[in-house]
C-alpha cells in the first residue's frame, strides 16, 4: 500500500481511516459468527478453523463476543490492563468508557485526587482499583479497596517470623504453622 501523501496529519487520518474500517469488519465478522454458530452450532469453529489454520477456536470465540454485543469492537485488540479489566463488565460500561476517561482516585498522605484516565493507560493495579466485577467503582469504594490493600501488605503480628507482601509469604526464621494459621494467611493474600 502506497502512501496518499506525505503530510503528517493526512498519513494520520488515512490509518485511522483504515483502523476504524477494519473494526467495523470485525464488527461484521462478530455478527456473522454469532448467527453462524446459532445455525450450525459450534462445528462452524472447526470449518473455519480447517479452512485458515491462523483462525484459532479462541479467536472465533472473541469474535463471537463482540457479535453478540458482550465485547465492545474497540476492545477486542487490546492487551492493555484496563482494556482487558474493561471487556469483562456489561457492554453498556464498555460502551461509556471505551471512548471516556475513568475516574481513578489517589491517595498520597491522607490527600485525595481524582484523576480522570484512559483506559489503556491504567496500570495492572490501576485497573484493579478502577473496576469490580460487574461495574466502575466509585471513589467511595477505590478509597475501601485501597485502604484494604494496605492492610493486607501490613504483617500479620509485629514479632511474627514471617510477613505477607501482596501475594508473597515471606518467612524470615524458621517457624511452624497450624492448618488454620496457613489458611487465614492464604486468605489475607492479594
Amino acid at each position: 500500500m502506497k502512501l496518499k501523501t506525505n503530510s503528517q496529519k493526512e498519513i494520520a487520518a488515512q490509518f485511522i481511516e483504515l483502523v476504524l474500517s477494519g473494526t467495523a469488519k470485525l464488527k461484521e465478522a462478530g455478527e456473522l459468527i454469532a448467527q453462524a454458530i446459532d445455525e450450525h452450532g459450534d462445528e462452524i469453529i472447526d470449518v473455519i478453523c480447517d479452512q485458515n489454520k491462523d483462525m484459532t477456536p479462541e479467536f472465533i470465540k472473541r469474535l463471537e463476543a463482540v457479535g453478540r454485543k458482550r465485547v465492545h469492537p474497540q476492545l477486542f485488540i487490546g492487551e492493555e490492563p484496563g482494556i482487558r479489566r474493561l471487556r469483562r463488565l456489561p457492554f453498556s460500561i464498555q460502551e461509556k468508557y471505551v471512548t471516556s476517561p475513568v475516574p481513578l482516585l489517589l491517595v498520597e498522605d491522607g490527600a485525595t485526587k481524582t484523576l480522570n484516565v484512559d483506559i489503556r493507560n491504567l496500570t495492572p493495579s490501576q485497573a484493579l482499583q478502577v473496576f469490580g466485577s460487574d461495574r466502575v467503582r466509585s471513589e467511595a469504594e477505590q478509597r475501601a479497596f485501597i485502604e484494604d490493600q494496605r492492610a493486607r501488605q501490613t504483617p500479620v503480628q509485629n514479632n511474627s517470623p514471617f510477613r505477607v507482601v501482596k501475594n508473597e509469604l515471606i518467612v524470615m526464621e524458621p517457624c511452624k504453622l497450624t492448618r488454620k494459621e496457613l489458611a487465614e494467611i492464604l486468605s489475607g493474600m492479594v
